[in-house]
């Protein structure tokens, strides 16, 4: 598949709002987060995920859509991971719930470490037109534009 290049300076914008999006969602409480969730990064890939691409198309950063993506491999267990996409871009904030030598940022061309899953899903996520059942993911949505909007280092939840 023939991917879109990302111009350098809509990279940065990419890597600016994926910094932001990592720091608050590291803010919140292991207590309030996402029923048999643990503390951030760990079991948020998919959740993280959705928010990242329907943050980066809500602010319209790049002039590529980004999308939702999610794996999964049987070897030597089973593992599945998301992380979003742009272009010829990956866009993954949790592949430090793996190793902590990856990084908390990841942006890349470079599909080596994500080519151990095979994709099974790659959408256009947005948390607000698509929910989760228990409305969490829109609920923080808003939470965390309103807090950006204003430059508030709050609690989102």
């Amino acid at each position: 598949m023939s991917r879109v290049l990302v111009e350098p300076v809509e990279r940065d914008r990419i890597a600016t709002a994926a910094k932001h999006l990592r720091d608050l969602l590291e803010r919140i409480p292991a207590s309030e987060c996402y029923p048999g969730y643990e503390g951030f990064p760990h079991g948020w890939c998919g959740h993280a995920s959705e928010l990242l691409c329907t943050y980066l198309n809500d602010l319209r950063l790049s002039s590529v859509e980004s999308f939702y993506v999610m794996g999964e491999h049987h070897t030597p267990h089973y593992q599945s991971h998301a992380w979003v996409e742009a272009g010829d871009l990956i866009i993954d904030i949790t592949a430090d719930q793996f190793a902590a030598e990856l990084p908390q940022v990841w942006l890349t061309t470079d599909r080596g470490w994500h080519e151990q899953f095979d994709v099974k899903e790659r959408w256009r996520a947005d948390v607000i037109k698509k929910p989760d059942i228990f409305g969490w993911l829109p609920r923080l949505y808003k939470q965390m534009t309103d807090a950006s909007a204003v430059g508030e280092e709050q609690p989102l939840v």
